[in-house]
């Protein structure tokens, strides 16, 4: 469990805590730098093998001009701590970790990204990635397939067209093979069943009456990198903000849909064709989800800044939680691809730098599922309007709702408000 602070604020120690599989608190490390602060420690994390590694900006006495990003690592089992610089505040940089292997790529926002690749803490090769046909492009996410293959997948424009990347890299000899899949933004990666790719993200490419400006998708790929099956994924007026596809160990996939309000996360799963074999609404915020000996982690960030961290079975029975009607949707769609041109260049090795760090401890307080109002259509208004008379509905209860539509008849015309938490007129 790491412990982001605030977003945007100066901290003089970052703090991050280990947990045992009844949440209680195994260990708690602070770590620090002198005259040194963290800044927007959000970047990118991996945990393996008792090893945490995170990025984070660092800046010295507050002076913007010494802004940088940094790269720690720390050992729980052999209580050892390591920080690289980046000198660069470019970018986002994000890691990645398989047994005592270690991928840091940072993202320099100008069609290259950097990448380190360490074993244990040597570096076995550092090398400069330029893209020759992305433009305003970013790394989305990283993925060992194991310790000699890597897949980088970003997003960015394709001729002013949303567009992903994916590439595949043997980090033996460089050898490479990569695919532009148009008309999408790729988020996540997982190694799928039978070997195969499988990346979530979202498309405005098919507006199919949803009433949302972008649906999601899941995309399977073969071993050449090519689309073997693409899956859209929507749901009507629930208009996603994060999806995220976890393999489980019984052939089936657990998806999260995520959407831009409360009501609800809907929770899927999938069988190994991507067909539906049942879906549910829990009230979470954009959860982040983690599989790990047959249980289901949820992490997720309520409005007044609590983190809650929820653990249940695959079957997602949550108790004296409520559960909401869901109705995902789904069918198969198309994806054109390109080819992709980039070239490798040597680099230099991370810097690395000695941190200050102790064991800490904090309290965790058990939460309570909260029985959330839902949206209701219900509203008061005033049954005589007189000309020049101002009316406002009342008495609403749809803060929480994903798409609002006030439709108004009158004796002349019908007007048609979208999207409004209330209905103001003048007459």
């Amino acid at each position: 469990m790491y412990d982001r602070q605030f977003f945007g604020s100066f901290l003089d120690e970052l703090s991050f805590y280990l947990l045992n599989d009844q949440f209680q608190l195994t260990k708690g490390i602070s770590a620090s730098l002198e005259d040194h602060q963290f800044y927007n420690p959000t970047n990118g994390y991996s945990f393996n093998n008792d090893e945490f590694i995170f990025s984070s900006g660092m800046i010295k006495n507050q002076n913007f001009d010494s802004l940088s990003i940094v790269t720690i690592l720390f050992d729980f089992f052999k209580e050892s701590i390591i920080g690289f610089s980046h000198n660069d505040f470019e970018g986002a940089v994000l890691v990645e970790s398989i047994q005592n292997r270690k991928l840091i790529i940072h993202d320099l926002n100008n069609n290259s990204i950097n990448l380190h690749l360490m074993e244990e803490e040597q570096f076995l090769s550092n090398f400069k990635i330029v893209f020759d046909d992305l433009s305003d492009f970013r790394v989305n996410d990283i993925h060992f397939l194991d310790k000699k293959n890597i897949i980088i997948l970003l997003s960015g424009l394709c001729l002013d067209n949303i567009c992903s990347v994916i590439l595949k890299i043997n980090l033996t000899d460089n050898s490479w093979d990569s695919k532009i899949i148009n008309d999408c933004n790729l988020l996540e990666i997982n190694s799928s069943f039978n070997s195969f790719i499988t990346c979530v993200g979202y498309t405005s490419k098919s507006m199919i009456g949803s009433n949302n400006d972008r649906d999601g998708i899941i995309v399977e790929f073969d071993d050449d990198l090519l689309p073997k099956k693409s899956i859209l994924i929507y749901a009507d007026n629930f208009r996603p903000r994060r999806i995220t596809l976890v393999p489980t160990t019984n052939q089936e996939y657990l998806l999260a849909y995520a959407t831009f309000s409360r009501y609800p996360v809907i929770f899927v799963k999938l069988d190994q064709n991507f067909e539906l074999v049942f879906h549910q609404g829990l009230d979470f915020l954009s959860p982040e989800l983690i599989i790990d000996n047959n249980k289901l982690y949820i992490f997720s960030h309520e409005v007044n800044d609590q983190s809650i961290l929820t653990k249940t079975n695959l079957d997602l029975a949550l108790n004296d939680c409520p559960n909401y009607a869901a109705c995902l949707k789904i069918r198969e769609v198309e994806f054109s691809t390109q080819d992709v041109n980039l070239t490798f260049s040597e680099i230099d090795s991370l810097e690395r730098f000695d941190l200050d760090w102790e064991f800490t401890t904090t309290g965790f307080s058990p939460y309570e599922c909260e029985d959330n109002p839902l949206p209701s259509a219900f509203f008061s208004l005033p049954d005589t309007i007189c000309i020049g008379d101002c009316i406002q509905t009342a008495d609403t209860d749809n803060q929480y709702a994903q798409y609002r539509e006030w439709y108004l008849q009158t004796p002349t015309k019908n007007i048609t408000t979208l999207d409004s938490l209330i209905l103001d007129l003048c007459f």
